[in-house]
Parts: structure tokens; sequence; C-alpha cells
């Protein structure tokens, strides 16, 4: 096999323009734009709508490149587009190739008869998405009139990314370009054209079952052969490994049995041992004409859905265990997709790790991430939520939109499935919930709803247990297992809970990398042990949380203390929790602020819950009789003293009453402190 790389410099320009510009690949429009200083920053004042409406014109992008007689002496050469956004036309030295309407989907497309020997010439044409969505035409009683909360109009016609055209809690910029590699690949006769696991766990070992599929191979090709290796990565062991001669087959299958496999864990809960297991074709003298590399690990991945006191569960299962998931939803870090690079990715993913996040969502109004996204989540512990990419729309099902969405769904269930930190598939974010209660989608026709069923009912299920039948499917989010029954059921399935932290967007990370509020509490409230507090049937409740496998001995008391941080009142206990479990300890009834007569009012109050454990590590939270806002609290002067120590420093701030929600930081630095919001 033969590669040809065409990443690098393009030229740029928009179609009836009079400027040339220079663009680097991967990239797009805005990324070219934005580079050559041709337009203003689009995140800043209200740029956004200046910038939004260049996408009114076309742009194309072109570039020459050479191609060797080695590459045309190939029996097939493919052109190979892993991100084209979105609708295009391709040419390669002016004839016309292909046209493409899916940014999610790999292209793979037949050039050879195109290609000339030495100098050529691709052009890719983007035409006007904005353009393409005004001219549109429905057919009769599937005109779709809804649209979601801060986006365009029309944004659901076409395969990209949904949140590109605006969201609630972002811009309208709906950008063109390539915005992942874009090469030529030359191949003679039979190559690997996929690689298939499955995992058996039982006594203690795993059987890895391998098949690999392979395109038909040519005449003299009989003789090559096929070596499957399965390593390990911590040490670098090759364990086993099995080659065969091929003939003319295009499955092979073979079965690895481990014996003390080492498991995959969540973050939290264990380490992330992996595995590499490599599909190699070879000549008949050995020589290694193609490789597939899949890492994988070792675990049982299930989803529960028994019943239980409130209704029924819905629980990640690793290796038997049940999992509290802790995490967070993941949405594109930046408008322009080539400017998401894995370096921002694996800050934000180590950002969950340090607020202990075993589980992330990836919203199905973005994108599929990068191979680099995945492997990351693997190395971390970090269970993957993937939604498919489809966002609070409805769509008009067409043929061609069925198969074009079929088409996206097998991509990319094929690049991922072997991740150990796949943890389910899920069809769309929220679309089943507007269905059964939405104002704006009751006012579409029932045509309309009928393809919601053909789409996320019937076809994609129907793909998924083709596809990766190992990975539990759920249909939509929230969800309580399909058919609009109960989509909101906080008691059964999965629910969509709005902790609203007021800010220009709901981010927890900002677009800087800056950790807002919630991510500092994420820190608190998804510790592995810890404590909180809560009113509860007139009573303040303590409660312990375990989400570890010891046992943890604790001090705990609960304090009733006016704004001059004046104890009035106070009970205690100590015991021991044990392993992952959650559990009141402590309780004092509203009733004892009668009780004792006291002279100040309620909101004049509040109640400290205070634990210790056998680690000497304390965590106090606060809860009030009233709301904040009515809380009577007066002028702090907060003292701050910075105390120099061997290894960083050390910052104490002091108050003579009682300060809440005190934010620390910095005039001059970016900083991430263990704390920051001190309650």
């Amino acid at each position: 096999m033969e590669k040809v790389n065409l990443n690098g410099v393009w030229d740029l320009k928009q179609i009836g323009g009079e400027r040339e510009y220079r663009a680097k690949i991967p990239g797009s429009v805005l990324s070219g734009l934005l580079e050559e200083k041709a337009i203003p920053n689009p995140y800043y004042g209200r740029n956004e709508y200046q910038v939004r409406d260049l996408f009114w014109n076309d742009y194309e992008f072109s570039r020459k490149f050479q191609v060797d007689k080695s590459l045309l002496d190939k029996e097939q050469v493919e052109l190979v587009c892993l991100g084209i956004d979105t609708i295009a036309d391709i040419y390669i030295n002016n004839s016309m190739v292909f046209h493409v309407e899916n940014m999610h989907r790999t292209w793979r497309i037949p050039v050879k008869e195109y290609l000339l020997e030495g100098n050529n010439e691709i052009r890719i044409v983007f035409p006007s998405i904005l353009k393409y969505m005004e001219s549109y035409k429905y057919e009769e009683n599937k005109e779709v009139t809804c649209v979601p909360c801060g986006c365009m109009m029309g944004n659901h016609l076409v395969r990209k990314a949904h949140s590109m055209f605006g969201w609630d809690w972002g811009p309208q910029l709906p950008d063109a370009g390539i915005f992942r590699d874009i090469y030529f690949e030359g191949f003679t006769g039979r190559r690997i054209f996929e690689v298939r696991l499955h995992q058996h766990h039982e006594n203690d070992r795993v059987k890895l079952n391998a098949v690999a599929e392979f395109t038909h191979a040519s005449k003299g090709q009989e003789e090559q052969q096929v070596l499957v290796s399965v390593r390990d990565t911590g040490t670098g062991e090759i364990l086993q490994e099995k080659k065969s001669v091929l003939e003319d087959k295009v499955t092979w299958e073979g079965e690895f049995l481990i014996e003390n496999p080492k498991l995959w864990w969540p973050n939290g809960y264990g380490e992330q041992p992996l595995y590499e297991v490599s599909v190699c074709l070879l000549d008949d003298k050995g020589t290694v004409l193609e490789e597939e590399k899949k890492t994988v690990g070792l675990r049982t991945m299930e989803i529960s859905r028994e019943k239980d006191q409130w209704g029924r569960e819905f629980a990640f299962v690793v290796n038997g265990l049940k999992i509290f998931a802790m995490g967070g939803d993941y949405i594109p870090e930046d408008c322009v997709y080539s400017h998401i690079t894995k370096e921002r990715q694996e800050y934000l993913l180590d950002s969950a790790c340090r607020a202990h996040f075993n589980c992330i969502r990836v919203w199905g109004g973005g994108y599929y991430p990068s191979d680099d996204f995945y492997e990351m989540c693997d190395r971390k512990g970090i269970i993957v939520w993937q939604d498919l990419m489809f966002a609070c729309n409805v769509y008009d099902v067409t043929d061609a939109f069925l198969e074009n969405c079929r088409q996206e769904i097998v991509d990319n269930v094929k690049r991922l499935r072997h991740h150990p930190s796949l943890g389910l598939w899920c069809g769309n974010n929220e679309i089943e919930s507007g269905w059964n209660h939405w104002e704006s989608f009751q006012e579409q026709t029932m045509y309309l709803r009928a393809d919601y069923i053909k789409l996320f009912e019937h076809m994609i299920p129907d793909v998924m247990k083709k596809t990766d039948p190992d990975t539990f499917f759920w249909p939509s989010s929230p969800s309580a297992g399909g058919c609009f029954a109960n989509t909101d059921d906080e008691n059964d399935g999965d629910a969509h809970y709005w902790d609203v932290w007021h800010a220009p967007s709901w981010s927890s990370v900002d677009y800087f990398g800056r950790w807002k509020a919630l991510q500092y509490m994420a820190c608190r409230f998804f510790a592995p042990v810890t404590a909180s507090i809560i009113t509860e049937n007139h009573k303040v409740c303590l409660y312990i949380e375990n989400e570890t496998e010891n046992k943890v001995f604790w001090q705990g008391e609960i304090l009733l203390k006016n704004m001059d941080m004046e104890v009035i009142h106070k009970v205690t206990a100590q015991s021991s929790t044990g392993d992952f479990r959650s559990e009141k300890v402590l309780e004092m009834g509203l009733e004892e602020m009668n009780r004792l007569k006291l002279p100040d009012r309620e909101e004049n109050l509040f109640f400290e819950g205070r634990v210790t454990f056998e680690d000497n590590r304390t965590i106090k939270n606060i809860e009030t009789p009233v709301p904040f806002k009515y809380l009577q609290m007066k002028p702090a002067d907060i003292k701050a003293e910075v105390y120099d120590l061997e290894d960083g420093y050390e910052i104490r701030l002091f108050s003579q009453v009682f300060a809440a929600f005190v934010e620390l930081d910095f005039e001059d630095a970016d900083v991430i402190f263990p704390i920051i919001i001190f309650i």
C-alpha cells in the first residue's frame, strides 16, 4: 500500500472574489481567514454575525500535488477524506470526481482514472450551506417549522454539527472546510477491510475473539498470510500470536486465551491496563503489506435496569460492579474544529479526572471526536456515553437522508467500538422528550413523528445490532426506553437535571481552560469520600458518601451558627460508613430554632455540616433555613495571608463574619487552585 499525504498549505478563495489566501489543512474557511487576518475575531462583541454572513458565499480549496508512477501502478487508488465539512464537490484535474454531504463520515473515493503521472491539481468546492438550507424543498406534510434555541432554521437538513449553526450556549458560525486528514491510498488486490473483537470473561481468564475481514485477493496473492498478535502495552510483551496463509479466504477468525487478565477499570475504581491487538497482512515472504492495530481493555461493561425502591435504575456495571457515574457533557472546545487539538482535549480530560469524573457524555449536537480523544479516555479511565449526532431537532427523513445517516453511523461505530472507554451508544439528545411534550414539536405533522420512529427506533437500532452487538444501545436521552413513554421520569431510565450555574454559558471550564465555580464544586461533590448537608422533611441532615471499596471512619457534627460565626447549638456523632454506600449520619430538626428561643431570626442563622475523616481531611458544607438571598449577612472584611511552602504557596483567608461564595483569583495569571470557592 502507498500513501500520498495532501495535508499542508492549500489555496483558499471565495468563488467570485478577487483575493486568494493560504490555508493550512486540516483547516477551514474560518481558520484560513483568521490566520491571514482577513476577518475579525468572531468571538468578540457582535462580530459573530458579520462572520456568519460570509457563508452565504461559495468557497474553494485547491492545491497542486505530484503523483509518482508507483502509485498509478496500483490496481486501485482512493482519495480518503476523514472529515469534509460538509456539502462539497471534489474535482481532480478539472474533472468532477465526487459529491459529499456529511461531515461525520469517512469518504473513500476511487480516483485512479483521474490522476496523471507528475503534476496534478485537486479542488474542493463548498457551495453555500445557508443557501442550500434556504432553498430546500419539502415534500407535502413534511415541512419542519421548529428550531432549537439559539440555532438557525434548517440546521436539521444537513449532516453537520448542529451547534455550528448556534445553540443556547454558542455562536452561529457554520464553517466549511477540510477539518481532518486527507490523502491518497494506492493498493493492489487484498487489503484489510475491518477488524472486530469480542471478549468472553470467565473464571479469571478472558477469551478474546478476533475477526479480520479482507477484500478479495488478486491473482497470485493466494500465499499471502495474516499475522495476529496480542501485546501487553504495559510490559511490551507479546502474549500470543497466530499466523496462517489466507489462500482465497476473505475472513480470518482466531481466539486468544488470556489467563489472569489485568482488568480495565473506570477512574477511581482501579487501573487502566491496555492490550494491543495487531492484524498484519503479509506477502508470501513475510513482508508487512498492511497493519491495523486496536487497543483494548479487558473488562465487561453492561447497563443495569434492575427494579429498585423508586422504579428502575440505570447504572453502568463494570466487571460486575455497579458504578456511580460522575461526569458531564462534552461539547466541541471551539467553533473552528481544526483548532481542537489533542493538547486541548487532553487538558480538558485531565481537568475531568482532577474533578474525579469517571464518565463523560459526548453530546449529540456536536461531532464525533478524534481517535486521540477516545484513546485518552481509555488511558484515563473515563467511560464515554456516546450520543449519535442528532439533537433537539425534527428530521425530514427521506430515503437519501436515511442512507446517509446509516453510513455515518456504520463509519463511526466501526471506528470506536473497540475502545474500553465506550460505555454505551445513545440515539439522540432530547428528541424523544421533544416529541413527548415540547410545544414546538407538537405543532409538527404526524408524518414527521413517523420519521422519528423510522430513524431512531428502526434503522439505528438495526445498524447497532449488526455493527456493535456487544455495546448497550439507548434510544434517546432522556428516555425510559423508547416509544415516547415517560421520557422524563427521574425514576426510570436517564434524566436531564438542569443544575444551572449562572454565567455566559453552562460550561464548567471556559474557552481558555479556566475553571469556573462548577468545576471546583465538582471536585468536592464527586470526591470518592465526601459529605453533604441538605434539608428534608423539616430536618437538616448530614450524609456521608463513600464510593470506595474500603470502610471509612469519621467524626461529624451539625452546628447552628449566627452571622458572627457563634455556635448556638450542635449535634455530634462518630462512626464508620461501609464501602460503596451513602447514608444519613446526623440530623437536626428545624424546630430546634424555636425550642431554643433564639434572639436571632432565621435569616440571621445558618447550619454548618462538618466531617473529619481518619486521614484528618475535614469537609465543611453549609445549609440555610431560608434561601441565600434572604440572609441578613454582614459586610465581610476578608483578610488574606500567603505562606511560602517548599513546593508552592498556601493562601489563607480570614473573616470575622459569615461570608458565603467567596472566590479567589489573580489579576495577572490564570491558575487552578486545589479549592477556590469557599462556602
